[in-house]
């Protein structure tokens, strides 16, 4: 399975692999998969957390098992907007969704408001998709 190919458009082969690459990442054996497909998998998982229910959702879900690389991919995509968000929101992750107090669900709302006007701005997905094009 380590001789994967991710060719063609990133969509496909984030579905068809989805199950094989998050086991690869929650047990910190992202080893041998590139750079690129990495960036691309785990930003994908996290906008569509937050595109279907806020930053709170992710923080509930089992996507927070890929937040220990959140930082560093998000600082590939460059853009600052997201980076200053992701950064923001990294302070919140220690904390477990049950242990959240009310100002940082309050906290939380803003920080998924901010990440929908970037993505209004800028197009997060087609952003996601460029960097997985141009980059080997």
């Amino acid at each position: 399975m380590d001789n994967l190919q991710f060719v063609g458009e990133p969509e496909k082969w984030f579905y068809d692999n989805y199950d094989y690459l998050y086991g690869r990442a929650i047990n910190n054996n992202f080893n041998n998969i590139p750079l690129r497909v990495k960036v691309y998998f785990v930003m994908r998982i996290l906008f569509d957390e937050v595109m279907n229910g806020g930053f709170g959702q992710y923080l509930n879900n089992s996507s927070i098992k890929l937040s220990g690389y959140l930082i560093e991919c998000t600082k590939l995509i460059k853009n600052k907007k997201l980076i200053k968000l992701i950064e923001k929101f990294d302070l919140l992750i220690n904390k477990s969704y049950e242990e959240l107090s009310h100002e940082d669900h309050i906290e939380l709302e803003k920080l998924s408001n901010d990440f929908y006007d970037i993505d209004a701005e800028y197009d997060l997905y087609e952003m996601l998709d460029i960097y997985y094009m141009t980059n080997e």
